[in-house]
């Protein structure tokens, strides 16, 4: 719509300001298109129908926490609005661009389109759980304007324009491609990675500027040389946590109350810490049954993505989680017994209840 577009031009016009857009409106784009723009930042959200890009622009975003209910002004503007605009304008110029759909949506044509939404200066910012969609993303984008993130920050969306911030967490961002490798191992044996230092020259002003954005949005944030370690550990998480949610219907915190529920928590890790070890990735069962154990607690009131996908009827990410486990593992001839239980499950489940074709 041509008052969208308006909207945004004007919000651009402002200059002096980081320019974030955020191609995802669902919880966590609405989480950090809120607290961002109350940052300091201008942002724009791009949706996938007019009427939330209608919605937002009318009332903002409204985000609830332990504090209560706030709204944050932010621009928005619909995926076919802005497909059909000139993206390449030096107005559109973002800083960065957070991309916050899931792995199922990043199709070829999604990719042409962020590639033609890249300026000069632009950088790309990925926020799926899984792996390879830096790698699809690098067919159509240069590699070096990539980078990846996992973050445990806990959110939910209650409707067009509101969300609820269920529990805060750490976000991780760096370079998606590095040539080097992931983490810390000696000999074969774990080493845990300690926080970069944060002003390493290794990272730039851009780069350096985007963390204090986070900072001061009030997101614990670490820009990381090692991302290929912090996103299998992120894989990890999200195996564990997101397919017994769904196919127990409970909140993240309700996990640990259950004994059963440890227990194949505690199989789940050990199956996956044998897969990352296969990749180069060796990850030390111990150390991360308690990571898992302590997002649960941190997030205790999260709806996991993959619960609310099946409460509203929607395909979820089982194949970009633990399907992608199961197509590493049988690279490496490695059994997953309990991940390819679930896996079935939540697949079993998406065909009683799944309304989209």
């Amino acid at each position: 719509m041509d008052s969208q577009r308006h909207v945004i031009v004007e919000l651009w016009k402002g200059g002096g300001r980081m320019r974030i857009e955020c191609v995802g409106s669902g919880s966590l784009g609405l989480l950090f298109a809120a607290r961002l723009s109350d940052a300091g930042a201008d942002v724009v959200l791009i949706t996938s129908t007019e009427e939330q890009a209608d919605r937002l622009n009318a009332e903002g975003v409204a985000l609830q926490d332990g504090s209560g209910t706030i709204y944050r002004a932010v621009a928005a503007e619909c995926y076919r609005e802005a497909a059909a605009g000139s993206p390449d304008s030096e107005e559109r110029d973002a800083d960065w661009l957070l991309l916050t759909v899931k792995q199922k949506h990043i199709t070829p044509e999604l990719a042409r389109w962020l590639a033609k939404r890249i300026g000069l200066k632009t950088r790309l910012i990925c926020f799926q759980n899984g792996i390879g969609h830096a790698e699809r993303l690098a067919a159509e984008i240069p590699p070096d304007r990539i980078y990846v993130a996992v973050t445990t920050e806990g959110a939910r969306r209650d409707g067009l324009n509101h969300v609820s911030h269920t529990g805060w967490g750490v976000t991780r961002i760096g370079k998606a491609f590095t040539g080097s490798g992931g983490n810390g191992s000696k000999n074969g044996t774990y080493v845990p990675l300690p926080e970069d230092a944060q002003d390493d020259a290794y990272f730039d002003e851009n780069e350096k500027n985007m963390r204090q954005l986070f900072l001061s949005a009030g997101f614990e944030t670490f820009l990381s040389k090692h991302m290929d370690s912090f996103i299998w550990q992120k894989l990890l998480i999200n195996a564990v946590i997101n397919p017994l949610t769904a196919l127990l219907g409970v909140t993240n915190g309700k996990l640990p109350e259950l004994p059963e529920c440890r227990e194949l928590m505690d199989k789940l890790v050990t199956e996956v810490c044998e897969v990352a070890s296969a990749n180069g990735i060796p990850l030390q069962t111990g150390g991360m049954i308690s990571e898992v154990l302590d997002v649960c607690v941190r997030t205790a009131l999260n709806h996991s993505s993959m619960l609310q996908d099946l409460a509203s009827g929607r395909m979820t990410e089982i194949e970009w989680i633990n399907g992608s486990l199961l197509r590493e593992a049988d690279e490496h001839h490695i059994a997953l017994p309990v991940n390819r239980t679930l896996y079935a499950l939540v697949k079993a489940k998406e065909r009683t209840i799944v309304k989209e074709s």
